[in-house]
């Protein structure tokens, strides 16, 4: 007669031949009869069933197995080592590969970046250059110098894109290329706003556009963000030598702006918003910079919103972005410069920042005290009426873009 313990073993025996047979897909996947998958490093000689029973003898405390979806361990239970009930194994999914755009550089970039590649494609075959509008003024301080020059070879690309948008310059535009304000101040318009210490700060500034007709750049402002070593020859990086390259075609866009919002009856500085002024700026001048230097907007993008710092833009809402100063964030850059670049992806519309200009109400709008700001009804009533928004609806997606690329 066969003992109890006999008899044990045989019912054992039979149910997991039995589990087998259910599942033999376990048996093929780890390749042997009855032999269960484990960890790295824990001894993986065939295991009986009696071995995998929570509450069974086991031979070494620490020991642990793997048995379908469960780890069980070794553990001493009074005066013996048995098979604890186990945890489940949690299997962790691998992190998505991102394969979305990438500039030259391996850079994300955006869709919205790609498809502004092919608008400006298209208005660089449409536009020409117009140089000839630009009347030049050089110190003898910069003249020759590699950072002057390369301002000055932007110039055909600027004014080659805004004719290719429907916004080309149309009289001319003095341009001062100097080193220092204080003697540049004689020569700006006796209105220009880099006069009055109320509205211009050395200490963020470097170039600037003055009604009615006037751009400028002076170098000695730059010797506060960059070594004095190779000064005006050399560039201390890929993004700060979009930014000093393309600051002038920036200006270029300002005049650009005055120029449009005259046929409307609206004086650009006073009627755009902060972020809708100053943000398509950088827009343009990226558009530029990238055909200067034949690369992708999509990259160069990348490198302005590296150079400009867009770091917590996302948290500066826009409707805080209306001054006619510049902000203390100078997110209206950076922010704005996101805000326009989506804009004109989605609308497919290279022109659509101008577009603001194009208002049918009476000269420049409501102005707000405290702080001197464009009111927002004023605001709200342009954005409805020339890009059928809600502003808070609208505003909302924008935010959510300049969040996922304000780094």
């Amino acid at each position: 007669m066969r003992s109890l313990r006999t008899w044990l073993a045989v019912i054992v025996i039979a149910a997991w031949t039995s589990i087998l047979i259910i599942h033999p897909q376990m048996s093929q996947a780890h390749g042997g009869k009855g032999s269960v998958e484990v960890i790295a490093g824990v001894n993986t000689n065939t295991i009986s069933a009696a071995e995998v029973i929570p509450g069974g003898e086991c031979g070494k405390v620490g020991k642990t197995i793997n048995y379908l979806d469960t780890k069980h361990f070794c553990v001493k239970n009074g005066s013996k080592l048995r098979w604890s009930k186990g945890v489940k194994i949690t299997t962790l999914k691998p992190t998505p590969k991102y394969t979305g755009p990438r500039d030259i550089f391996g850079t994300l970039t955006s869709e919205e970046a790609l498809a502004i590649d092919k608008l400006v494609d298209i208005a660089w075959e449409k536009g020409k250059p117009a140089t000839q509008f630009v009347i030049s003024n050089v110190s003898d301080r910069v003249k020759g110098t590699t950072w002057a020059n390369d301002n000055a070879a932007v110039l055909p690309a600027i004014t080659r894109i805004l004719d290719g948008i429907g916004a080309p310059l149309t009289r001319n535009v003095d341009w001062y290329v100097w080193w220092d304000l204080e003697s540049l101040q004689p020569k700006l318009p006796e209105n220009c706003w880099a006069k009055d210490t109320r509205f211009f700060d050395v200490k963020s500034v470097g170039a600037g556009y003055c009604r009615p007709s006037t751009i400028f750049v002076f170098f000695d402002a730059y010797q506060q963000w960059y070594p004095k070593e190779g000064f005006l020859e050399k560039y201390p990086n890929e993004w700060d030598k979009y930014g000093i390259s393309a600051v002038t075609a920036g200006e270029v866009a300002h005049f650009a702006q005055q120029t449009y919002g005259e046929k409307f009856g609206h004086q650009s500085f006073n009627f755009l918003p902060a972020w809708l002024r100053e943000g398509p700026t950088v827009l343009y001048g990226a558009m530029a910079y990238a055909k200067y230097m034949n690369i992708p907007y999509s990259t160069v993008r990348n490198l302005a919103l590296r150079h400009f710092n867009t770091l917590n833009c996302g948290n500066v809402p826009l409707t805080e972005l209306l001054m006619f100063a510049t902000s203390k964030s100078l997110c209206e850059y950076s922010g704005g410069f996101l805000a326009a670049e989506y804009m004109v992806a989605k609308s497919g519309d290279l022109l659509a920042p101008f577009r603001y200009l194009e208002s049918k109400m009476s000269g420049d709008g409501e102005v707000c005290q405290d702080p001197y700001r464009i009111c927002r009804s004023s605001y709200e009533s342009v954005i409805k009426e020339i890009y059928s928004n809600d502003v808070d609806a609208w505003h909302a997606e924008l935010q959510q873009y300049i969040i996922k690329w304000a780094y």
